[in-house]
Parts: C-alpha cells; structure tokens; sequence
C-alpha cells in the first residue's frame, strides 16, 4: 500500500533480462514480483496499456428534439405562383458516438428517428396549400412524416474545438403510408454547449409517395410534382434513456 510502481511503456520490446533486473530491485513491491511471474506477454501488455493516458475514449450520447426543435420549409411550384408551406413540428432522437483522443473530439452518427406532424405544415402566404397537403398526406390516417437512417458514411470533419461534419446518409423517409429509400447529404453542427443542429437538403417528387400534386379552381391551376425540402433540426443531450426515447424509436429500443 506505501509504494506504488509501474513499469514505463518502451518504445520497443523489454527484454527478460531487463525485466529480471526490475523484479531483483529491492524498489518493486512484492505484488509487483507476483505480477512479474505472469508470462512476459501480459507483463509487457499491462505496461503498454498504464503507460497510455491519451488511448481512444469512445462515449455513446443520445439526443432528443430541442425545445426550440428547428424549422422544416417545403417549397414548390404552380401555374400560378410558387408556394411555400414551414413547420415546427420535428421530434425525435439521434444516437452520436463521442470518440476522445488527446485533445480532439470526433462525433459519429450512429441512429436517426426524425418525425414530423402532418398537421403542423401550415401555407406562409395564405394560398390554402397547407389545407391541400392536409388532405393529400391523409393526416387522420398518417399524423406523422418519419424518416429513420439506416446508414451514415463520414465525409468532412472540420478537425476544430466546435466540430462540423456532414455525412453521406442513406434512410426510409415515410410520408402518406408510402416507404421510400432516400439518399441525404447531413451537415452536423456541435455547438459549445453541448447541442447539436442537423442540416439537409433535398428535392423529391409528391408521386413518388402516391400522392399526386394539388390543383384548384377545376384543374386550372396545378401544382409542380417535384418539391424542394430544407430541414434545420436542434437537438440536446439525454444521457439517460427514456420511455419517450422507446415511442421515438422502431422497436422500442432507444439508439438501435
């Protein structure tokens, strides 16, 4: 208990005569010569591992929607005039795997659940469409837009104190009972309080979730089928899972 030793890590293999010179040392406790009777391997792994302060320490963080969770705007076209309709109805959680070497800090992405209420789309210029997009998703039936990651290939990492990263993302965007595969390019940005904001872009086409595009006045004025979709989604640390994590989450297994 009155001496603490351990043996310095070598930039190569110790040989059995300097560790034998170690243990006749009258400085080694005598745990320490239990130890050394251990076969020179594990001796020499247990050096190695004492010796490393600034190995890679990996942590699993879970994050739920902020409660200022973000912005959804969906743009697109008529013959009439472009339209625009925004929501604030995102939730959901996300899984990153925290990765500390030194004094560098690399986030993976590892789960996405992201949900969004069909009833919270709502038309910015008074044109009726969210009313339209209402009907056309069948809110009653399908309350929720979700999109679940399947897989997320690293691209960029800023490499800074305030990371940013964006990813090659692949996942099942749900929306009118209709499943499709969706490829997302994330961007992922980690502020110093410890948040997290999620950025993405895409333009999809209305039919390919069985819904065809909106008209009025008889036809007279149709609506494009292709939109453009920007998501902003804030996010903050839940280290502990909860049962609203499970609601968010296929199978009821928060972060898998």
């Amino acid at each position: 208990m009155g001496h603490r030793y351990r043996l310095p890590c070598p930039k190569s293999i110790l040989s059995e005569v300097a560790v034998g010179a170690l243990i006749k040392s009258r400085a080694v406790p005598p745990i320490t010569k239990r130890i050394a009777a251990l076969p020179l391997t594990l001796l020499l792994l247990a050096g190695l591992t004492l010796a490393h302060p600034n190995e890679l320490l990996a942590k699993t963080v879970r994050y739920r929607t902020a409660p200022h969770p973000g912005l959804v705007l969906i743009k697109g076209t008529s013959t009439l005039h472009n339209w625009t309709i925004k929501s604030r109805g995102l939730g959901g959680v996300a899984v990153f795997q925290t990765v500390k070497k030194d004094k560098h800090v690399a986030f993976i992405l590892k789960h996405i659940h992201l949900t969004i209420a069909v009833i919270s789309l709502k038309g910015s210029d008074g044109s009726g469409m969210d009313a339209t997009i209402d009907r056309k998703l069948i809110s009653g039936q399908n309350p929720k837009i979700i999109f679940v990651l399947k897989k997320a290939v690293l691209i960029h990492h800023s490499g800074m104190h305030l990371p940013w990263s964006t990813w090659n993302a692949t996942g099942t965007l749900t929306a009118a009972g209709r499943s499709k595969l969706v490829h997302l390019n994330l961007k992922v940005l980690v502020a110093s309080n410890g948040t997290v904001s999620i950025e993405t872009r895409t333009v999809l086409k209305m039919t390919d979730f069985g819904i065809s595009p909106p008209t009025a006045m008889l036809g007279a004025i149709r609506s494009g089928n292709k939109i453009k979709i920007k998501v902003l989604w804030n996010l903050t640390p839940r280290r502990t899972a909860t049962p609203a994590d499970a609601a968010n989450t296929p199978g009821g297994q928060p972060g898998k």
